[in-house]
């Protein structure tokens, strides 16, 4: 992620974690106890809340973010907007599975 997404999608990221506070705890236990793998059981319980903070971006946040992806996709072209900003669904589900690793050096 650009510093632009980064920051646009920050206090998002942070409000879900802490909305979803027993699947967040629960996931940081399966990174720890599991070691890296390529994906978790419990990160699936975040597929569904990563859709809703994307849609319930504001359309400046939501602009913003298709603007920056499209600045940084030269000569990819998106469908739609929608489209745009459907790569950041993983893009969330990567930067909270970055914070739950970074988490489980506290544990």
């Amino acid at each position: 992620m650009t510093k632009i997404e980064r920051n646009t999608l920050t206090k998002h990221i942070t409000k879900m974690t802490k909305e979803y506070n027993v699947q967040w705890e629960e996931l940081k236990l399966q990174v720890n106890d599991y070691g890296y793998q390529s994906d978790y059981p419990m990160q699936y319980e975040f597929i569904y809340p990563i859709k809703i903070l994307i849609q319930k971006l504001s359309l400046e946040e939501k602009q913003l973010l298709i603007d920056e992806r499209k600045r940084q996709a030269i000569g990819i072209q998106f469908d739609s907007n929608e489209d745009c900003l459907r790569i950041y669904e993983g893009y969330v589900m990567e930067e909270i599975l970055r914070r739950a690793t970074k988490a489980t050096y506290y544990m």
